[in-house]
């Protein structure tokens, strides 16, 4: 196989196999080997790949490691950017409140992230790159993402869930090292006592999000 960034060591794609895997990558038409060390996409001929350059999953597979994207909602009349930053793995980062920059986000994400600040409760269909995490925090991001949309859980049925009810305080800290915040919604978090708790963007943020989902979900309940 033919590296689609010209690596010339890795021609016959031999020198770097125990590196990679095989996925399904759309826009390349079909199964492709996707590096782990570099990010690079291998396809049986380079033509494969640069010819559909120009699309949007050619951006993220066939580029660089790590690229960036800023763009910006309204939410609760208020200004909010994005800034997003994604891998050849899915979206490793979103800060909110970043600088705007130009590009194209991944996955359909820009249209999943409208509806969801217009109050369309949405499910988010996107692969996450969660790499930089602990085993722990990603054993806690994996349960965040299990809360609804519109509801709320405490730090301590958090911890019960991992099974280990006694780390209320490192579940929080492992929510506010949430590096995809709204895609794993650590802003469904809470206090026991129902206070808000903490949030890495600032709590105004966390409000605003709870009172968004909370609005277009009457049923709405807090455990």
């Amino acid at each position: 196989m033919v590296c689609a960034a010209a690596a010339p060591h890795d021609d016959d794609h031999t020198a770097c196999a125990t590196r990679c895997s095989r996925r399904t990558v759309e826009g390349t038409g079909g199964t492709v080997a996707v590096c782990a060390t570099t990010g690079l996409v291998f396809a049986q001929k380079a033509s494969t790949i640069a010819s559909r350059a120009a699309t949007e999953s050619e951006e993220v597979f066939s580029m660089s490691r790590t690229r960036h994207c800023g763009v910006g909602f309204a939410l609760a009349g208020r200004a909010l950017n994005l800034c997003v930053e994604f891998t050849a793995r899915g979206v490793s980062r979103i800060e909110l409140g970043g600088r705007r920059q130009p590009g194209r986000l991944p996955y359909n994400l820009h249209t999943q992230l409208k509806r969801y600040f217009t109050g369309e409760p949405v499910r988010f269909r996107v692969p996450l790159d969660l790499s930089t995490g602990t085993a722990f925090q990603r054993k806690v991001w994996r349960v965040l993402q299990q809360i609804p949309y519109g509801q709320t859980r405490s730090y301590a049925w958090v911890a019960r869930q991992i099974g280990s009810p006694r780390a209320t305080r490192a579940v929080g800290i492992a929510c506010g090292a949430n590096p995809v915040p709204i895609l794993v919604p650590c802003h469904r978090v809470v206090r026991s006592d129902g206070s808000l708790g903490g949030f890495s963007a600032g709590v105004g943020w966390k409000a605003r999000l709870l009172a968004l989902e909370r609005r277009c979900t009457p049923s709405a309940r807090r455990a």
